[in-house]
């Protein structure tokens, strides 16, 4: 009879470990959790990106969508500044 841990192991995922009673991933692909850590945004935000198509295409786990960390960290490289304006010029202060 098979375990659980088995039957899952025979996917796309070189290993697995129990984290707080969950069975998770290892640190080669990343949850929308992970991103949203990595990225210092919520996971609203990670799963708004996704279904706008800014992120890129996730793998999948079951219906879990994984990415392959290296595919974050070019996306970051290539990732245009924060908000349309691109923040606040350097040396101004709010009130000019």
């Amino acid at each position: 009879m098979n375990s659980p841990l088995l039957r899952v192991s025979n996917l796309n995922v070189r290993s697995w470990s129990i984290e707080k009673g969950r069975l998770v991933p290892d640190e080669r692909l990343w949850t929308v959790a992970d991103v949203a850590q990595r990225l210092g945004v919520s996971e609203a935000t990670v799963r708004s990106y996704r279904w706008r198509g800014t992120l890129p295409e996730p793998r999948y786990v079951g219906r879990t969508p994984v990415w392959e960390p290296g595919a974050i960290e070019e996306w970051i490289k290539r990732r245009p500044g924060r908000g349309a304006g691109g923040g606040r010029k350097p040396g101004r202060s709010k009130s000019e």
